[in-house]
């Protein structure tokens, strides 16, 4: 497997959504946490979530030899029925995981109805050629396009950048 280039795609997020402060919601965080983590180093209040009781004790046993500006909690939960309320987070973000999930438009409308008005949605996924490079099957271009008009249909401002392995979405929820 090629080697990871997650900060630069980290960077690119968080610079393309002029992210600077705000408390996150973290969807298919992994058990290495790597954005929840970034975020958190970086003083966000972050809690990330996992579909995998393993990767929820991972992420909770890294977190204790960390020295974070901000928070970290990890939740198992799954991101087509999350257990937060409508509006409880400034930023929710999906970065690398929407294709690991099953039904990725139900978890996209999932991540809508949990952040706040006038909040903003980061999506990251791999487009083909990152697809192609982390051996993932599934199929990038449509997982995009049905991204990008999902959220379009949800009546946000979409903005979309490419790096070489990445699409990135922005998404501000109106309200």
């Amino acid at each position: 497997m090629a080697s990871v280039e997650d900060t630069t795609g980290r960077d690119a997020l968080l610079n393309a959504a002029d992210l600077k402060s705000g408390k996150v919601l973290d969807i298919g965080m992994g058990g290495c946490a790597c954005m929840a983590f970034y975020l958190a180093h970086k003083g966000f209040d972050v809690t990330g979530i996992d579909r995998s009781s393993h990767a929820v004790h991972r992420a909770r046993e890294s977190a204790k030899g960390k020295r974070l500006k901000g928070a970290f909690v990890a939740r198992r939960a799954d991101a087509t029925k999350l257990p937060f309320d409508d509006g409880a987070f400034d930023v929710v973000i999906s970065f690398h995981s929407l294709h690991h999930i099953n039904r990725p438009v139900l978890a996209l409308r999932e991540m809508f109805r949990v952040c706040r008005p006038g909040g903003k949605v980061l999506i990251s996924d791999l487009n083909p050629t990152g697809s192609k490079l982390y051996k993932h099957k599934h199929d990038a271009a449509r997982l995009l396009a049905a991204v990008e008009r999902e959220a379009r249909r949800l009546g946000a401002g979409v903005k979309t950048t490419d790096t070489r392995l990445d699409r990135l979405f922005v998404c501000a929820k109106e309200g």
